[in-house]
């Protein structure tokens, strides 16, 4: 496994896990990667933030826009910022009782209460978002194989994004050894082959 690899390389790296608040997100990295510490992507925190301050306050209105601000200030910096967040948005749902999306969004924060401990986190200077992995998307996958005219099935886009990732992240050393062993195969003539040669 890639990250077996990497942590024999750099065994004083930490692990973080990102990810938005799909379920199937966390079973996948919960059961495939068991240790290191687990992050909601904060982009996708404020997003369900501002969808609940737009419920709460109405749609587009300054009202809206002005608490999303002032509480996504402190959900990434307070730290206390997510239990201020529920409690906020309980409140609201209080008052609001009829305003179910209210209580969509305290379900989808209290779910991901310890995932959410972002001034902890930037205060050891940890990431708290997913965008450099989004952006090696982009640059691994994208770029070569978006390109004005390329068609891929998907055996010959695997091996080339193989080979790219080996590449670009500087492990063909290490690689080599397997894609040897997968892409090298002896070749035996058939029977039935006639050889040709001088007499």
């Amino acid at each position: 496994m890639q990250v077996e690899q990497i942590k024999k390389r750099r065994p004083d790296l930490k692990m973080i896990k990102i990810a938005d608040g799909a379920r199937d997100n966390w079973t996948f990295l919960n059961d495939e990667i068991k240790e290191g510490e687990c992050v909601l992507d904060f982009y996708h925190a404020a997003t369900h933030l501002f969808d609940a301050m737009e419920v709460i306050y109405g749609k587009n209105s300054v009202e809206a826009i002005t608490e999303y601000k002032k509480y996504r200030h402190i959900l990434r910096h307070d730290e206390k910022g997510i239990d201020k967040v529920i409690n906020h948005l309980k409140y609201q749902f209080r008052k609001n009782p009829k305003k179910e999306k209210i209580k969509t969004e305290i379900t989808y924060f209290s779910r991901h209460r310890a995932r959410c401990q972002y001034a902890r986190l930037a205060e050891e200077n940890k990431p708290i978002g997913s965008g450099i992995v989004e952006s090696a998307c982009k640059t691994v996958l994208q770029m070569r194989c978006k390109r004005s005219g390329q068609r891929w099935e998907n055996k010959g886009g695997q091996a080339i994004l193989t080979f790219r990732s080996i590449l670009l992240s500087q492990q063909l050393d290490d690689a080599w050894a397997l894609i040897k062993d997968f892409y090298c195969q002896p070749i035996e003539p058939p029977n039935n082959v006639v050889r040709l040669g001088r007499f």
